[in-house]
C-alpha cells in the first residue's frame, strides 16, 4: 500500500493512515527491535469516559446507524463490568487485530492506569501494528460474561464486528511517499539587473535572499521560491537558456492577482509592453493579460473568475 500526503506523524517510531477497507490503520516509521516500548499512555489520555451498560445502549439509542457504529467501533467493555469509551481520534484506537501481533498491548483489560505497547518482535519500517483483541480486551475469551455477551449482541445488531476470529485481513505494508518539501522555479537572465527591477519594483516580489548571481524571491500563494539566475550559472552540464537565445517560449510564470485590470495599468504606466491586454478566456475560466520581463519569459498576470477556484491557489 502506497500513502502519498495522508500520513499522520505521532512520533519517532509511530505513524498512522487511512485505508480503504480498514479504515486506518498504524504503522511503523522505522525500524523496532524486540521488547521496544513503543509508547506508554495514561488511561485517561485513551478513555474518554466509562458508563454501564444501561447507559451505554441509551446512548447508542439516541444516535443514528452511523453514529453508533462509530461509537461500537471504539468502544470495549472493561476487566470491571463498564464499557470504556475510548478516544477515537487517539492512534491506539487505531491498531488493528492481528492473531500473530506484532505489538503487546498491556492494559489488564483497560483497568490499569497506563496502556503500554511494546514490540513483540522485529518490526520492519512500514510493517503494520497490530494488537491482539482477545489479549487485550478478551472479546471472545471473556465471550460468556454477561457484558461481554451483550456488548457483543449490540455490535452484531449495528453490524460492527468486533470478535477477533472474524478479523482475518492480514496486516499491510506501507510505503509513505514522502511530500516534496518545497519548490524553486529558475528562470534564467542575460539582463540580470533590469530582470531584478522588473520582478522587485515593478511586480513587488519580496527578496528572499542574494547571492550575487542569483536572486530568490518569495512568490504569493502555495508556491515556495522564483529564482532569477545569471545566464551561464547552473548545476546541468548544459545550462538551460532564455527564450530569446532558444527562439522559442521555454516557460511561463503565472502569477495570479486580485485585478488583472488594474496591474496592466500599473505595470503599463511604468513602460512595460504587453502581448496580451486583459482579457476573459472562458476556455480556463480566467481574466489574464501577458507580457514579457527584460528576457523575454512569458508572464502571465491571472485571476480565476470562480471565487472559489481562486482561493484555492491563493489562500
Amino acid at each position: 500500500m502506497c500513502i502519498r500526503d495522508r500520513c499522520t506523524w505521532h512520533s519517532e517510531l509511530v505513524g498512522s493512515a487511512k485505508h480503504p477497507t480498514k479504515g486506518a490503520l498504524v504503522f511503523a516509521r522505522g525500524s523496532i527491535s524486540t521488547g521496544t516500548l513503543i509508547a506508554e499512555f495514561a488511561m485517561e489520555d485513551v478513555v474518554t469516559s466509562t458508563m454501564n451498560m444501561p447507559g451505554f445502549e441509551a446512548l447508542l439509542a439516541e444516535m443514528e446507524p452511523a453514529e453508533a457504529q462509530e461509537l461500537l467501533r471504539h468502544s470495549c467493555p472493561n476487566g470491571s463490568g463498564l464499557v470504556c469509551l475510548q478516544d477515537g481520534c487517539h492512534w491506539n484506537a487505531l491498531l488493528n487485530h492481528s492473531s500473530a501481533p506484532s505489538v503487546k498491548q498491556s492494559c489488564e483489560r483497560y483497568t490499569a492506569d497506563t496502556v503500554q505497547l511494546v514490540a513483540a518482535h522485529d518490526i520492519e519500517p512500514g510493517d503494520e501494528l497490530t494488537v491482539d483483541y482477545d489479549q487485550s480486551v478478551g472479546y471472545e475469551l471473556h465471550s460468556q460474561e454477561p457484558l461481554m455477551a451483550r456488548f457483543l449482541e449490540l455490535c452484531l445488531e449495528h453490524r460492527v464486528c468486533k470478535q477477533p476470529s472474524s478479523l482475518t485481513s492480514p496486516p499491510v505494508k506501507v510505503t509513505v511517499l514522502q511530500p516534496l518539501a518545497g519548490t524553486i522555479v529558475f528562470v534564467y537572465s542575460t539582463e540580470f539587473e533590469a530582470s531584478r527591477t522588473f520582478y522587485e519594483q515593478a511586480l513587488g516580489l519580496q527578496l528572499k535572499d542574494d547571492r550575487g548571481f542569483v536572486v530568490f524571491y518569495s512568490l504569493p500563494g502555495t508556491a515556495n521560491s522564483l529564482g532569477v539566475v545569471s545566464q551561464g550559472v547552473s548545476a546541468a552540464e548544459v545550462p538551460p537558456c532564455t527564450p530569446t537565445q532558444c527562439g522559442r517560449d521555454t516557460v511561463m510564470l503565472c502569477l495570479l492577482v486580485s485585478d488583472v485590470v488594474g496591474m496592466f495599468g500599473r505595470l503599463s504606466g511604468m513602460g512595460y509592453k504587453f502581448d496580451q491586454p486583459p482579457a476573459i478566456n472562458d476556455r480556463f475560466g480566467i481574466h489574464n493579460a501577458l507580457l514579457r520581463d527584460p528576457d523575454g519569459y512569458l508572464v502571465e498576470i491571472q485571476q480565476f473568475i470562480d471565487p472559489v477556484e481562486q482561493a484555492q491557489f491563493t489562500s
